[in-house]
């Protein structure tokens, strides 16, 4: 991993660039030529992957009794993105991303300069970006290749000894040094791991922590709406209980208009609290109600009592349901209305003796023997 910074005369995209080229030459054509003619045939598969954008670079670690133990860690969206554009390079290829490529400077990226668009996938995602292969230092040829592995020859074998050392005892030598810088490189590597570990971990309790959150705001929201809601409900039953009353306790005292007024306005508010017409107009009274509407409209009267008789309530203002059904003709639709509210409701022994004594008054006692009948089988 490396990290390339802009100055005033090249530009970090140039920089790392040239470093992947210059990491592909060493491989391609000075490390490779020997591995293939002393390992047998082995060769080393290199790629390349880079990204563009700004990246936390930071020191970790502690100092204890004089001795520095630091590290220089960078970490973040950017380094993760290289590093999975590094796993998905082929041998011998450079592969950047769209936004690297924006910043490469145009003299990069001519119609000869080899650069693809490309996309390739990596488990459930798509990588999108540039790529370019076998793309070396501008300084290095074929003949110049061959002339180095020429030298490394001449340094290694002739006579079969460098330095005292026999061919073998080379091999083994670089291969030493070779396991050395990368324990070195594990060694530094391991805090970045952790580093990316640390993060990942917490850019989850993060996301779960924000879900959490997101739910509370929602729970949050419903809990004001039925507050709102409890307040609004409260404060329109509380409207309710005072209107009725004062309306109940003044209702003589009420122009006939301006009563069907009140008593509408006094429904459409009882509707915001689950009160339906017959409530509002239990709750003012029945026996109050029709003695009322007797003196200013009969048909409205018989239509209360009708709601009387269908909730099965008593009827203590007898006198005026004689009065009234009898003014209007409508002794069989109350005689009707009374049958189908005892086979409704269960009445009382008050209750059939209301219905015994009004029934009677209107030549219809006859209708409630014959249910009392029908009670006794």
């Amino acid at each position: 991993m490396g990290v390339f910074v802009n100055d005033e005369e090249v530009k970090a995209t140039e920089k790392a660039l040239q470093s992947a080229k210059a990491i592909l030459t060493v491989v391609e054509k000075y490390f490779n030529p020997e591995c293939k003619r002393k390992v047998n045939g082995k060769v080393i598969q290199c790629g390349v992957g880079i990204d563009y954008g700004k990246i936390l670079l930071t020191q970790v670690g502690m100092k204890a009794e004089q001795e520095e133990a630091k590290d220089l860690v960078w970490a973040g969206k950017i380094a993760n993105i290289a590093s999975k554009h590094t796993d998905m390079a082929e041998a011998g290829e450079i592969f950047v991303t769209n936004r690297y490529y924006d910043n490469l400077p145009s003299t990069y990226k001519g119609e000869d300069s080899g650069w693809e668009a490309v996309i390739r996938l990596k488990g459930d995602s798509l990588f999108e970006g540039y790529a370019n292969t076998n793309y070396y230092l501008d300084c290095i040829n074929e003949e110049e290749t061959e002339d180095f592995g020429e030298e490394i020859r001449s340094l290694s074998f002739n006579d079969n000894s460098v330095n005292g050392l026999s061919p073998n005892g080379v091999i083994t030598q670089l291969v030493n040094g070779m396991q050395s810088q990368i324990s070195s490189l594990l060694e530094r590597f391991e805090p970045v791991v952790r580093r990316e570990t640390e993060l990942k971990y917490t850019e989850q309790a993060l996301a779960k922590r924000e879900i959490a959150l997101t739910q509370q705001e929602e729970t949050l929201k419903k809990r004001i709406v039925d507050i709102a809601t409890e307040v609004e409900f409260r404060k329109n039953e509380a409207e309710y209980s005072v209107k009725i009353a004062f309306l109940s306790d003044n209702l003589n005292s009420y122009k006939y208009e301006v009563l069907l007024e009140k008593m509408d306005e006094l429904v459409e508010l009882g509707k915001k609290i689950n009160k339906n017409k017959s409530d509002v107009h239990n709750r003012l009274y029945y026996f109050r109600l029709v003695p009322y509407m007797k003196r200013h409209n009969l048909y409205v009267a018989y239509s209360l009592i009708e709601e009387c008789v269908n909730n099965g309530s008593l009827l203590p203002f007898k006198d005026d349901i004689i009065e009234v059904v009898k003014s209007i003709n409508k002794e069989v639709e109350f005689c009707m209305s009374v049958m189908q509210s005892l086979n409704h409701h269960k009445p009382t022994a008050n209750t059939l003796s209301e219905y015994k004594y009004i029934l009677s008054k209107l030549n219809l006692d006859g209708v409630l023997k014959e249910y009392e009948q029908k009670l006794v089988e």
